[in-house]
């Protein structure tokens, strides 16, 4: 009986570049060309750096096996760590778990359904960084076929021990503690150590590692070699994993057995022992079905509607643990990217300021409010059909989603822009164009985000990454900085003419794109068929 649910399992993870029953080639494509564009940049970035250390007779393949050792070992904690709320999830929160106890199947076939698709959730980060990592080191090596099928047969083993480990340790904690409410702190701890491995990765800089860079420093590349002699990884299953492909890519089959057999029982046992401790428990009983959120007292009388939504999103917004791990990912990229971006000195407001060195800055705060203000209507899912019936206009609702957006976006620029003018020095009148200019930006991804989740939105997913279709998912973010683009590429070509023209000009575009947005999408949301 196992297979149809696995069956399931497979089907509901390639829902996102399905859509209905016939697989539409272009909207199949477009995702996964999407999704290949980090994989192949580190794929080209390490091929390049392995190289390089093959032809320094210091480093060779001693160095780069240590490496690739210490950075799946890094990943292989992050999965363990990012692996505990979708434990919990799978596990213990499932909506279906319900539905599969009243079918007739044994436990152990459900939870190992349920363990196989939490393993799945994993796969992704392996493919996006470790995969192409491992893909080099075969490039370099020879590029032997055989090693390729046997990293895709080994890497989904690796993937389930790290998932094991999360979900032994997630039914140890659910037996003392409220599930629910330990998933949303590690929900936090994964927010957390996804922004400490972001902000460590800016200021790692692999280049000065490569002895073809520029930015090659010996001294580095001495302490990480001292590093590497003083740490022993060969206990972990990443390192299984790693000697495993390289034995193979060198020709040197048999001493990759050993540690094969290591992966494949370690996984195999694990797997075993997840599945009987979670089915010997037969609790399927879901904390969150029926759960009434209770209801907060009003600070504004009936009659402030407006101020009654706002509160309303607040609250929707501060109430999801994902979507403030969100907002803390993305607070903590617009406070760190100051001190990562390099530029020259700026010239004064009097002969004109050079916005180019910080249009980095403003796109990426404009695709990140794109991309939080997509959610705000698919969020509510079919409950925000009641919305509609409210004695208050459909326009002021979504004025209320944007303005509660727009408060936590506008501190976020404002702290950038003080970040970004002490580390450069910037006069005053400079830092305040940047500011404005800023806030422009933010609104204009705010309002095209939320246009774009009222047209494309999915009001009956299951998954948050479902919240839109399939294409824009990865679209919408380049239509966020399409606009964003074309208004600052307006201002900067009026601003060497007439100052006050350029900011009157660029002001009326923002006017214009936010009254567009908010008509079209009201537009939209009164013709929907909920029923």
């Amino acid at each position: 009986m196992i297979l149809p649910l696995l069956k399931i399992t497979l089907y509901k993870s390639f829902a996102l570049f399905r859509t209905g029953r016939k697989i539409k080639p272009i909207k199949s494509i477009l995702p996964l060309l999407a999704m290949s564009i980090l994989p192949v940049f580190i794929i080209l970035r390490a091929r390049e750096m392995f190289e390089a250390w093959l032809l320094v007779p210091q480093l060779g393949a001693s160095f780069m096996l240590s490496f690739l050792s210490s950075a799946l070992l890094g990943l292989f904690v992050v999965l363990i760590l990012s692996g505990f709320p979708h434990a919990f999830y799978y596990l213990y929160l499932a909506p279906d778990l319900s539905l599969l106890a009243a079918l007739p199947l044994a436990p152990r076939t459900i939870f190992l359904q349920k363990f196989i698709e939490m393993s799945l959730m994993g796969c992704g980060a392996f493919i996006a960084v470790g995969l192409p990592l491992m893909i080099s080191m075969i490039w370099v090596l020879g590029g032997i076929i055989r090693a390729y099928f046997l990293l895709l047969l080994l890497f989904p083993l690796y993937v389930i021990i790290a998932g094991a480990i999360s979900a032994l340790l997630s039914m140890a904690l659910a037996a003392f503690l409220n599930v629910r409410r330990i998933r949303r702190f590690f929900v936090y701890l994964t927010g957390l150590i996804i922004i400490l491995v972001w902000a460590g990765l800016q200021f790692l800089r692999l280049s000065r590692l490569n002895p073809l860079s520029d930015d090659f420093d010996a001294d580095m590349v001495s302490r990480f070699s001292s590093f590497f002699a003083n740490m022993k990884f060969s206990a972990f299953p990443s390192d299984w994993l790693l000697q495993s492909i390289y034995s193979t890519a060198i020709r040197e089959p048999e001493r990759m057995i050993i540690p094969f057999l290591c992966l494949a029982i370690t996984a195999a046992v694990l797997t075993r022992l997840v599945v009987l401790i979670r089915a010997r428990s037969r609790d399927f009983s879901n904390p969150e079905i029926g759960r009434v959120f209770p209801a907060h007292p009003h600070r504004h009388s009936k009659g402030k509607l407006f101020a009654s939504l706002f509160q309303k999103e607040m609250t929707l917004i501060f109430r999801d643990a994902r979507v403030l791990q969100s907002y803390w990912i993305i607070t903590a990229m617009i406070l760190v990217w100051p001190f990562i971006q390099q530029r020259q000195a700026m010239s004064s407001i009097e002969s004109g300021i050079d916005l180019l060195p910080f249009l980095g800055s403003l796109l990426l705060i404009s695709l990140f409010a794109g991309n939080m203000a997509r959610q705000t209507v698919p969020n509510e899912r079919e409950a925000f059909q009641y919305l509609l019936s409210a004695p208050i206009s459909i326009r002021r609702v979504l004025m209320a989603k944007l303005l509660a957006q727009s408060a936590l976006f506008a501190g976020m620029s404002t702290v950038n822009v003080w970040l970004t003018a002490y580390r450069f020095h910037l006069f005053i009148a400079d830092a305040l164009v940047l500011w404005l200019c800023m806030v422009f930006c933010v609104v204009i991804g705010l309002v095209v985000g939320q246009t774009i989740g009222v047209l494309f939105g999915n009001y009956h997913w299951q998954d948050p990454r479902q919240m839109l279709t399939p294409g824009w998912n990865y679209l919408s973010p380049l239509v966020s900085i399409l606009f964003c683009g074309l208004g600052l590429a307006i201002f900067a070509a009026l601003w060497q003419v007439n100052q006050i023209v350029a900011f009157l000009i660029f002001f009326a575009y923002v006017g214009g794109v936010f009254q567009f947005g908010i008509m079209v999408s009201a537009k939209k949301l009164t013709k929907l068929e909920w029923i």
